[in-house]
């Protein structure tokens, strides 16, 4: 049985009431006894994505496992997903292949060796470039999976995001757009995230940003031990745990690190999410404005725990 029919089978024995935003809740927990609906379950019945569980009475939170269903007489196995790897593997690229060549974008590697080395103050490597999913002929690119014409790709650096899509930076920082994203017309959103190794039986730290040099910097400059990095494309912080709770990435094996920019005053997230993870701290640059700058303009201050 796959995931989809497993969830499916799930939903069908009524025991799982709708609540919001894909949780479910349902009577009693399987693991303190409460019997007042404090125990949530995290089913998106259309995509693959594991299923969470969260109690708000005695905490215990994670991927559902078999215990889970044999404490409710539910006749069926919890089926292998691959859950806390995810953020490794949720790109297209595995369909794609390797978007960077260093025999045949030799152009694209410099330009951005150059650009990174002006503005980070590292030159990357192009193993760095791979992790950071830079994309090597943006051009062929669209044509081959976005379609429409190639206006507006030269001078920028092109990084895939997480639908598909791609987000283009330029290299002159006095340009009007500093940003484009290009996508099909039919899809929405997309964050970004680096494809940085991650060892899924210790402690992991979810770093999340506003874009993508902002990510890239913190992959340079803060030591930061185990850690995943998820931009958000923009200041709503929010999408950034959404997508790793999508991703199967929390429990109490897993802290929330938000890095925001310092125009952005309190960062909210609702309960429902925050207590998926074992802690959420938010941080800013108190020296500057961003993370996608030399290490000498980053002085990390913490500034909230949710």
């Amino acid at each position: 049985m796959d995931i989809l029919e497993f969830k499916r089978r799930l939903l069908d024995t009524g025991l799982f009431k709708k609540a919001t935003n894909g949780w479910y809740s349902t009577k009693t927990c399987p693991y303190c006894g409460d019997m007042k609906n404090h125990m949530y379950v995290y089913i998106d019945p259309g995509s693959e994505n594991p299923i969470g569980y969260n109690c708000f009475k005695c905490h215990s939170k994670g991927l559902m496992k078999q215990d889970f269903l044999d404490y409710y007489g539910i006749q069926m196995k919890v089926p292998y997903v691959k859950g806390r790897n995810r953020l490794q593997q949720n790109s297209p690229t595995e369909m794609i292949g390797d978007l960077i060549d260093p025999e045949k974008h030799v152009g694209t590697i410099m330009m951005c060796q150059e650009y990174f080395e002006r503005r980070l103050g590292v030159v990357p490597s192009i193993s760095d470039l791979k992790a950071f999913q830079l994309i090597g002929d943006p051009e062929s690119f669209v044509r081959s999976y976005l379609g429409g014409d190639s206006w507006g790709l030269k001078d920028r650096l092109w990084f895939l995001m997480s639908n598909g899509g791609m987000a283009g930076r330029s290299i002159d920082d006095n340009v009007s757009l500093r940003w484009r994203k290009r996508t099909r017309n039919d899809v929405k959103g997309g964050l970004y995230s680096i494809k940085s190794p991650i060892a899924t039986d210790k402690h992991i730290i979810v770093c999340i940003c506003e874009g993508v040099m902002d990510a890239i910097g913190l992959y340079y400059h803060c030591d930061i031990p185990n850690a995943a990095y998820i931009a958000c494309m923009g200041s709503d912080y929010v999408n950034g745990v959404k997508y790793a709770i999508d991703m199967g990435v929390f429990g109490d094996s897993v802290s929330v690190h938000i890095y925001k920019d310092s125009d952005v005053n309190f960062v909210t997230i609702p309960k429902m999410y925050s207590q998926l993870f074992k802690s959420i701290s938010v941080y800013r640059n108190s020296i500057g404005k961003d993370f996608g700058v030399k290490q000498d303009m980053i002085e990390l201050e913490k500034t909230q725990t949710i």
